[in-house]
């Protein structure tokens, strides 16, 4: 099979596609035939790195890719909720690896997507979506006419504004100027720009979600009594454990593992309408290299 890896960081140009064997199956895993994935910035950070520093261990190149998108191919031992032939979204995890033709997951990570959705479409939500849920719903408890400030407006950032207006809170959002007609099309009530307005300007927020990294402490400042401060960024793993002597207005860190629950919550508020994709543009596989530095998610199709 084809498989996208690199072997130093760097600029797109890194990125190879190489034959592979295709992985063998254990138990409770299913094999995908990969129809689509997705570019994410957890991938870009990874691979863009210092582009003077090749990796120590070249005979171990790194691959890219967590959502999974496809037709099951194969079951594993064990597996009888899916069949040969399902259509099946999910999210890998630390196990990546799915810019591939073929990828392995433990069935327990994917589930049935959304009927007669895109390949390309789907691939655009499991893995924004799970971590905008978990952070906002399963970490920030947040609730209905609260009022939250997101703070990022990359895939996940933009599906979270969704998400928190679909379940009734007041949003908004600290972006770049160019993103503040983005942020208010999907949804956000207010937005500003965080060239013009600083962290010390802003008002008090029940919740406050960070996917940009960096300045918790003066976001914290900002907090009702009864606030929450989540992050998804793992690089502030050092300020959540400090932030314990903030007691509830600690700083909560949220990773989004793909469960059958969540694939199944976001399918169906992805059915109602309540979230809809977010996608700067497609790529085939042999056409990678060509896919930009940055943007909000760039699907690879492998249709």
């Amino acid at each position: 099979m084809k498989q996208v890896i690199y072997r130093k960081k760097g600029s797109p140009e890194v990125l190879e596609i190489v034959d592979m064997s295709i992985p063998k199956l254990k138990k409770g895993e299913v094999l995908v035939k990969m129809l689509a994935t997705s570019v994410n910035g957890g991938d870009l950070g990874l691979r863009r790195g210092n582009p003077n520093k090749v990796q120590k261990e070249m005979k171990h190149p790194k691959v890219i890719g967590i959502d999974v998108v496809g037709i099951v191919d194969k079951l594993g031992e064990g597996v009888t909720d899916l069949k040969v032939g399902d259509m099946v979204w999910g999210n890998s995890g630390p196990s990546n690896g799915t810019t591939a033709e073929y990828f392995a997951i433990p069935a327990k990570k994917v589930s049935l997507m959304p009927k007669g959705m895109k390949p390309t479409t789907a691939a655009a939500f499991p893995t924004v979506g799970i971590t905008a849920i978990t952070a906002l719903l399963d970490v920030g408890k947040l609730k209905s006419g609260e009022k939250i400030l997101i703070r990022g407006t990359g895939g996940v950032g933009l599906t979270a504004i969704q998400i928190a207006k679909a379940h009734g809170a007041y949003v908004c959002a600290l972006c770049s100027g160019k993103m503040i007609d983005d942020v208010k099309k999907y949804g956000a009530n207010e937005a500003y720009d965080y060239r013009k307005t600083s962290i010390n300007e802003l008002e008090q927020f029940d919740l406050i979600f960070d996917t940009a990294g960096g300045s918790l402490n003066e976001l914290r400042k900002h907090l009702t009594s009864s606030g929450r401060l989540v992050t998804v960024v793992v690089s502030d793993a050092l300020n959540v454990l400090t932030s314990l002597v903030h007691g509830k207005h600690r700083t909560h860190l949220a990773l989004g593992f793909s469960t059958k629950k969540r694939l199944d919550y976001l399918k169906d508020m992805v059915i109602k309408g309540q979230i809809v994709p977010v996608i700067d543009s497609v790529y085939s596989m042999d056409k990678i290299v060509e896919a930009p530095l940055g943007g909000k998610i760039v699907v690879v199709n492998n249709i």
